[in-house]
């Protein structure tokens, strides 16, 4: 079969080209969601001012997304047909409850409330359906949830990791699990059925798809011979007796809790998100049995706050570690609390997440200078080093794997209150921090990159020499949740077509065709208007540019073509004559 220039489809394909009629705005209209959560299997982008909207307290529960990477999708498929105007696409379900039942359908609405449209299918059903009077396609199907092992993906989406000035060199880099195929840097063990990990994902989906992974799939308990013959290992994860109690689902430590979140690090102190810094230290550095015997600072234990004062973002007196801080929160602690240099936002609800680090202060100023690691691992300031592995020359244990002083990062499912409630949980022991624990979704070990050019910024002038956006996807199904308060927690989105429709512009000796009926079934009609001579080819082609019909006409004016034979969906016609060449869009529906 032949196949469509690909530059052309690309194009052709964002942008209709017509002799006579041009588009105005994009092919996708913004959504935003008004009320409820859920991905639609999407990659979700924020659409752009939404951080700041986020960050100042000002989305009032309705969040925007980039066209085309919204939770629901809306295309225009006939510009013809669009009429300018707010639309609303909301959830109703015939047995309501806090819950989605199996005959949820969506209704459209325009904003005097008029249905305009109801689903033909539930939305257990994926259905793409033709709303002809708009010109336009609605897509909506419930989705599985991450953790449900219902494919290889086991509700992976996508990762991305991007820098705001693409020309600088890259300084952060991650160590993912498994890295080097080193036993001692295997923090999530579910290769094997013998793993107590294994069937929250048999298939390592968690382990491949970031350098971010979930924090109740990391290593809690101590590696036996048959998976790490050291017996010990590098593990962002809680080493604690009480460590398992993290993933019970009645504490929604669950894989299905993940959330969408984008993680920003920014040299804008404003941004900053106060947090307490945990101690990254465990028991493979402390304890007397199969640890190294070194005390961290304090005594503090495995994810403790820091018992080092509370610190602020500036280094007054320039002596390398950031002014103290003399407040005290509201809980009356004055000490672990300190600044992450970023924030994070949960894309699908809009909110601001409490987002926290640790340090390993087992390299504390004598074992860390006896190093040569100077102290970064103790000076509650974010600021990971680069250095992995520390050749000491010395019989191999927990102290040579520095890992950039393991400033690991935990991003939570809590709204952000500057981890107040956070801080005086995990100063608790058992089940108090447990459940503390679990709203801990996302965790990484960060590092800098191994380059003597590149280096963090001083404190003072913001450390991040180059501001990252990470975004971590997984699969969220389609639920209840707050957000305007104006539908009842379904889920409910409002899109806009105004300047979507045609602008109709004279252009002389142009050609100009129609094409109709579209949505089609059985048959297309193509008019020219006039009775054209010379030959006319006419193809039509799927959305991955492979020809399925090809026709040729000779001096006619209207032209039929049999299209029984496609599937429904959608496809590009490709309209060529001695004049030029033609593209649009036709949407076939049984």
């Amino acid at each position: 079969m032949k196949k469509i220039c690909f530059s052309i489809l690309v194009i052709l394909s964002a942008v209709m080209i017509h002799a006579q009629t041009i588009m105005q705005g994009p092919e996708y209209p913004v959504i935003t969601r008004l009320e409820g959560v859920g991905a639609g299997e999407n990659f979700l982008e924020l659409a752009d001012g939404e951080y700041d909207k986020i960050l100042g307290e000002s989305t009032y529960g309705e969040v925007t997304y980039k066209p085309g990477a919204a939770p629901i999708r809306v295309e225009v498929v006939d510009l013809s047909a669009t009429k300018d105007g707010k639309y609303f696409i909301t959830f109703v379900d015939s047995f309501p409850s806090d819950t989605l039942s199996l005959s949820t359908r969506w209704i459209l609405l325009n904003e005097s409330g008029d249905t305009l449209a109801i689903a033909d299918q539930p939305i257990e059903q994926f259905n793409e359906q033709i709303i002809a009077d708009l010109g336009i396609s609605v897509r909506i199907g419930q989705s599985d949830d991450a953790g449900d092992n219902e494919d290889t993906s086991n509700g992976t989406i996508g990762y991305s990791f991007t820098y705001s000035d693409t020309v600088q060199s890259p300084w952060l880099s991650f160590i993912p699990d498994d890295y080097a195929g080193v036993p001692f840097i295997n923090f999530i063990q579910t290769e094997l059925p013998i793993y107590h990990n294994f069937f929250l994902d048999p298939f390592q989906a968690y382990s491949n798809f970031a350098p971010w992974v979930p924090f109740i799939l990391t290593d809690k308990i101590r590696d036996e011979p048959a998976e790490n013959p050291l017996g010990w290992n590098l593990t962002p994860g809680w080493m604690d007796p009480a460590a398992s109690l993290i993933a019970s689902p009645q504490f929604g430590g669950v894989l299905q809790s993940l959330n969408n979140v984008d993680i920003i690090l920014t040299a804008d102190t404003s941004k900053w998100s106060r947090c307490v810094v945990v101690e990254t230290g465990n028991v493979y550095y402390t304890g007397p049995d199969y640890g190294i015997g070194l005390p961290t600072e304090g005594n503090k234990k495995s994810l403790q706050p820091r018992s080092k004062p509370s610190v602020g973002k500036y280094d007054a007196d320039n002596d390398g570690y950031p002014d103290l801080d003399s407040s005290v929160d509201d809980n009356g602690f004055s000490t672990g609390m300190g600044w992450f240099p970023g924030y994070a936002v949960d894309v699908e609800t809009g909110e601001r997440l409490n987002i926290f680090f640790g340090e390993n202060s087992v390299y504390d100023e004598f074992v860390g200078a006896g190093l040569n690691v100077g102290d970064i691992a103790h000076d509650m300031i974010w600021n990971p080093g680069k250095q992995i592995i520390l050749p000491t020359g010395i019989e191999f244990t927990p102290i040579e794997v520095f890992a950039g002083g393991q400033q690991y990062v935990y991003v939570t499912r809590t709204k952000y209150d500057a981890c107040q409630a956070l801080r005086r949980d995990l100063d608790r022991t058992g089940l108090v921090k447990a459940r503390a624990l679990a709203n801990v979704t996302w965790c990484s070990i960060p590092i800098t990159i191994d380059d003597p050019t590149i280096d963090l910024l001083p404190l003072n002038e913001g450390l991040i020499p180059n501001d990252v956006t990470i975004k971590l996807r997984v699969d969220n199904p389609y639920q209840l949740a707050t957000g305007t308060e104006q539908y009842n927690d379904y889920p409910t989105y409002r899109f806009e077509l105004e300047g979507i429709s045609l602008t109709e512009e004279p252009v002389s000796n142009a050609s100009s065709f129609s094409l109709t009926p579209n949505p089609a079934n059985n048959s297309i009609t193509i008019d020219t208007k006039i009775n054209r001579p010379g030959n006319i080819s006419i193809s039509i082609f799927n959305t991955d540019g492979i020809e399925m019909l090809t026709k040729k006409f000779s001096n006619l004016e209207k032209m039929v073509m049999d299209v029984s034979s496609l599937m429904p969906g959608m496809y590009l016609v490709e309209i060529c004559t001695s004049e030029g060449r033609e593209i649009k869009k036709l949407m076939i529906q049984k």
